[in-house]
């Protein structure tokens, strides 16, 4: 977990977009060393400020948008992808059972 600059920093300088976000998802399906190790799922990077920031004007708990944002990321390196309506939709319905379960 890393602050809103890292995120930011990183969300530049691999989806080309230039301002901080809750979470990113990295594929090692999707890298240059998928065959190095194929049972890993990827990386997972969440902005703490962020989630801290949304809890407070959620009124949420840090703690549940930390999982939301870990079940978000998670779905992603799945494969699961938020692009368009339907696949917003399927993402947050999965989201919520997880939610469920553990937060």
């Amino acid at each position: 977990m890393i602050g809103d600059a890292m995120i930011q920093e990183l969300n530049k300088k691999y989806l080309n977009k230039n301002r901080p976000t809750d979470v990113l998802a990295f594929r090692m399906q999707d890298g240059d060393f998928r065959d190095f190790n194929p049972q890993l799922l990827g990386d997972i990077v969440i902005s703490v400020e962020t989630a801290t920031r949304r809890a407070r004007n959620l009124k949420t708990s840090c703690e549940y948008e930390l999982y939301l944002y870990l079940a978000h990321g998670l779905l992603h390196l799945l494969g699961y992808t938020d692009t368009t309506k339907k696949g917003a939709q399927a993402m947050q319905r999965i989201q919520k059972e997880i939610l469920k379960h553990y937060a």
